[in-house]
């Protein structure tokens, strides 16, 4: 679908009915500072294009007399895709105009080597049928955004085949573009989690956070003064390859001591693997132990499970504090399926905090953990094509 051509103030009032869920067109004027007859103008634009709709305010948020005409977002205006690759699984989300998750599936995503090749046609296929399932087709797609922790910037792959493991986001991204003649949008985990956190936080006067990703590879978005932040490479910068512990643990990316090399997933098992009693079982089932089954261990109480995690809070909690101090954000998400363990990871976490941060800062950031979704990064993804296409 090609969107309309809106101009600055037609994006500033589809943004204000977004913020508010129903609206009238005095408030508009009044949150927004323009002039009525501006807001009147630009309320005719979004409704010829059918990407708002009108409808009666109830009696209790009207006042007496005539009721007021409310206006909403029209969730069949346009949809919006998101797809997530990760090792294991690739993830599938449809969002309606609003953003709600309208459509959400995996597929498995396995070969037999890290340097296998795959065809994309499965991807093509399961996309479809995504959509399909949802009666709809590709002309009511706004665009494609795709995500995942081991996008790298790879080239030259054969055509119509990427790596598995060490998938070209750039490379995606055109094949993708050829087969749909859709923008496709490229973003990094953290930026596509923080869209999922920021597009209807509850607390609208939140103008200063930072999501923290935790997954396979470890990220950071931050979004400030509303905006979010970006470097010329879309994102907050490579956090997760922060040396915090000089001379420790070898890292992937050749250092040792970054953060990744002690709170990313795959160095969480590696350490099990060092420190368990049963190093010997676990490395011939190595491919079969996953981050799953190592929170399981802590249900179990295993010792060594939960040393690692305490050690990757501390670690966290010291890593997180130069930022914030920086930053001085108003509320951090930490986000990712290790946070399942709760205190276990928060209490050391929130103890390093205190000792590295001063207390007027860490006063006033307030460290969330919200519950583990798997369409999180998906959802963002597609949010992400909402927010770039549409400017919400």
């Amino acid at each position: 679908m090609k969107p309309p051509k809106l101009t600055a103030n037609q994006y500033l009032v589809l943004a204000t009915i977004r913020t508010a869920g129903a609206i009238s067109r005095r408030k508009i004027a009044a949150f927004t500072g323009k002039k009525k007859s501006s807001i009147t103008h630009a309320v005719t634009h979004l409704i010829q294009h059918k990407l708002v709709h009108q409808q009666i305010a109830p009696r209790s948020q009207s006042s007496s007399g005539a009721r007021s005409t409310l206006l909403k977002l029209n969730p069949a205006a346009a949809y919006a895709a998101g797809i997530e690759f990760t090792k294991e699984l690739i993830t599938f989300a449809l969002t309606d105009f609003t953003g709600a998750l309208t459509t959400f599936f995996q597929i498995p995503w396995v070969t037999q080597s890290p340097a296998a090749t795959v065809s994309i046609e499965p991807i093509e296929a399961a996309f479809m049928q995504c959509i399909e399932n949802e009666n709809l087709n590709l002309s009511q797609i706004s665009g494609i955004g795709i995500t995942g922790s081991n996008l790298s910037e790879q080239h030259n792959h054969p055509p119509d085949q990427i790596k598995h493991h060490h998938l070209s986001g750039s490379e995606l991204q055109r094949l993708l573009q050829q087969r749909f003649k859709l923008p496709i949008i490229l973003a990094n985990n953290a930026h596509a989690v923080t869209m999922t956190q920021t597009w209807r936080d509850p607390d609208q006067s939140i103008d200063d956070l930072m999501v923290i990703y935790l997954q396979e590879s470890v990220g950071m978005a931050i979004f400030l003064n509303g905006q979010h932040f970006q470097s010329r490479k879309h994102y907050g910068g490579q956090w997760g390859h922060s040396v915090v512990v000089p001379g420790g643990i070898a890292c992937r990316c050749g250092k040792n001591g970054c953060v990744e090399a002690y709170v990313g997933e795959s160095a969480l098992l590696r350490a099990y693997l060092r420190e368990s009693a049963h190093n010997s079982r676990l490395t011939e089932e190595i491919d079969a132990f996953g981050v799953d089954d190592l929170i399981e261990t802590v249900n179990q109480h295993d010792t060594v499970s939960k040393n690692i995690f305490q050690r990757a809070g501390a670690v966290l909690g010291l890593a997180i504090s130069g930022p914030i101090q920086l930053f001085s954000p108003q509320r951090v998400f930490i986000v990712g399926k290790i946070t399942q363990v709760g205190e276990l990871l928060f209490t050391p976490l929130q103890e390093a905090m205190r000792h590295y941060l001063d207390d007027a800062v860490l006063n006033r950031t307030e460290i969330c953990l919200p519950a583990w979704q798997p369409s999180l990064e998906a959802h963002g993804a597609a949010l992400l094509v909402l927010d770039q296409v549409y400017g919400h």
